[in-house]
């Protein structure tokens, strides 16, 4: 998949290395959006293999990843709901993004996932089972 905001995904990149402390091998981000809604988690592990799961990308990073959502819609199929980034020391960044399952674990508020599909519209085989938009 070609991914159309190469700027965007740069900018997280450098800040989660930004955030990593001295020592670290992988940072991990995970992020779940629906609506005007985005959590970000970011997870680095170390090169002693302990996990540190208590870093925050910044402001900056998360309006990539919102801005990086937007450019990612493509009518009817709709935008992803869920994305991962890692990145290790000297590489460069790997991302995944995932349309089909719910945001938030699926603790996502109806009335944001309806909104959701206003601003990013899914045509009925691009909308998950799961969804409230789907009715009945």
């Amino acid at each position: 998949m070609s991914i159309p905001d190469q700027a965007s995904i740069e900018t997280i990149g450098s800040a989660m290395v930004k955030v990593a402390p001295a020592g670290w091998a992988k940072a991990v981000l995970t992020v779940s959006a629906v609506a005007a809604t985005m959590e970000t988690q970011l997870a680095v592990e170390m090169l002693d293999g302990s996990v540190d799961a208590g870093l925050s990308i910044d402001v900056e990073a998360q309006m990539a990843c919102d801005d990086l959502r937007d450019a990612m819609y493509e009518q009817d199929k709709g935008t992803w709901y869920n994305a991962v980034f890692s990145v290790r020391p000297g590489g460069g960044i790997e991302a995944e993004f995932d349309y089909d399952n719910p945001p938030f674990d699926g603790d996502g508020e109806p009335d944001l996932l309806e909104d959701d599909q206003r601003a990013y519209p899914r045509d009925a085989v691009h909308l998950p089972s799961w969804h409230p938009s789907r009715g009945g």
